[in-house]
């Protein structure tokens, strides 16, 4: 309806974005978020979801450039952005150095209060970054 009602909102085509992708709409989801980022660029949430919605489309290369391009506009700030270069640099793109250096990334951009509260979490992942790291060692 809010885009019925203002079509140049990038947050309604925001909104109806996060729907569709909950009904499972992946590719209508990815039009509407590319949709808003033709209206406004710089919102790191639509780029955020718009790069996870690619790689969920097996749209590995765009989604990488999405995903870098949140990763810029949060001025690598934005620990979501984070896991999900990880997880798109380890399981589809094989980039397993940069896999690693993004979860590093990701345990220095959450607060405080996140790793206080999670330290079972903050250990895992930093012996993921070791394997990781020993994977990437391997195979070069």
């Amino acid at each position: 309806k809010a885009v019925e009602v203002n079509p140049k909102s990038a947050t309604s085509l925001f909104g109806l974005a996060v729907a569709q992708n909950k009904l499972k709409k992946k590719p209508d989801a990815a039009e509407s978020l590319k949709r808003a980022n033709a209206l406004d660029g710089n919102s790191i949430n639509v780029n955020l979801l718009l790069g996870i919605i690619q790689r969920d489309l097996k749209r590995y290369s765009e989604a990488e450039k999405t995903l870098v391009k949140a990763k810029t506009l949060s001025d690598n700030k934005q620990p979501d952005v984070n896991w999900q270069l990880a997880n798109l640099y380890y399981y589809n793109l094989k980039k397993l150095r940069q896999a690693a250096i993004e979860l590093n990334y990701y345990l220095k951009n959450l607060s405080k209060n996140e790793r206080k509260q999670n330290p079972q979490m903050v250990k895992s992942i930093k012996k993921l970054i070791k394997k990781i790291r020993l994977e990437a060692d391997a195979a070069s």
